[in-house]
């Protein structure tokens, strides 16, 4: 079994990997600028949307194989990815393809796991859980790609003048 890592930072992204497989996000930061006085000023048991924001996962491999994309976060609460004290990031994949195939993808709880269901076009993914490629069963390929689209939301209460919210999104890639 190989392993690869990449952490999606959504203010910092280092990437790490060559092996067999590169591994590659669209985007290596994500800011959502400024919070208007007018956005600061609903009600404080409200919660403030940000804009929704995409990073595409990119995997290269040198030879056709079984991928998997586990997530992990050093800012997680339970099942939620955690943007700084007061807000959360729910994380939807979708638009995955395999070789330029689209495919489906499937929950795994670990990379030897059995998929925990059956291929959707997306999932929401919570901290410590994986994707599996999935068309009919699960597909071996050289290249594969899915969307993550961030979703993120700020208790009103955390606004301030100067206020800076970190979150991450890890991603390992792991092979057979």
């Amino acid at each position: 079994m190989k392993l690869l890592s990449l952490a999606i930072s959504l203010l910092a992204l280092p990437l790490s990997g060559w092996a067999e497989c590169q591994l590659s996000a669209s985007q290596q930061q994500v800011s959502y600028g400024r919070v208007s006085a007018a956005e600061r000023q609903l009600a404080p048991d409200q919660q403030h949307s940000l804009p929704e924001k995409n990073i595409i996962i990119n995997v290269l491999c040198d030879q056709p194989q079984r991928m998997r994309l586990i997530t992990g976060s050093t800012l997680s609460g339970g099942d939620n990815f955690m943007l700084g004290q007061g807000g959360e990031m729910q994380i939807i994949a979708a638009s995955a393809y395999v070789d330029d195939r689209p495919v489906q993808l499937a929950l795994v709880q670990s990379a030897d796991a059995s998929p925990a269901s059956a291929g959707q076009l997306q999932q929401a993914i919570t901290p410590n859980q994986g994707l599996a490629f999935i068309d009919g069963s699960e597909v071996s390929g050289k290249t594969a790609s899915v969307t993550l689209t961030v979703h993120s939301r700020l208790n009103q209460a955390t606004i301030s003048e100067k206020t800076t919210w970190r979150g991450n999104l890890n991603v390992k890639l792991e092979t057979q």
